[in-house]
């Protein structure tokens, strides 16, 4: 009886270690991690935009029906269609003529 106990909780521990390491896979897959890159932003979308360091440059915007959204210091930003890496790399641009190297994140 205690043999059967024993691989039982052997058995049990094997799959929760393989279920861990088959996420963390997932986690860790480069094809997975940049799974934002294949989403391409629509009007519609909410988007939450932030600066480290600056309280005022933490916002959630709406990208309105022409595809556009405004932000301080940025403007406006063409967002419909493009990624989001690039919506961010067009805001670092475009605040970096007031804030040096700022940290934005979408």
């Amino acid at each position: 009886m205690m043999a059967a106990n024993l691989v039982r909780t052997v058995a049990k521990l094997h799959y929760s270690l393989l279920f861990a390491v088959l996420t963390l896979g997932l986690i860790a897959n480069p094809a997975h991690a940049d799974n934002h890159q294949a989403y391409l932003v629509q009007s519609g979308d909410v988007l939450t935009i932030s600066v480290w360091k600056e309280d005022d440059l933490q916002l959630e915007v709406l990208v309105r029906p022409d595809g556009f959204f405004s932000f301080p210091l940025a403007g406006e930003i063409k967002a419909q269609g493009r990624s989001i890496s690039d919506v961010q790399a067009e805001l670092v641009n475009n605040i970096s003529e007031y804030i040096p190297e700022p940290v934005v994140t979408v």
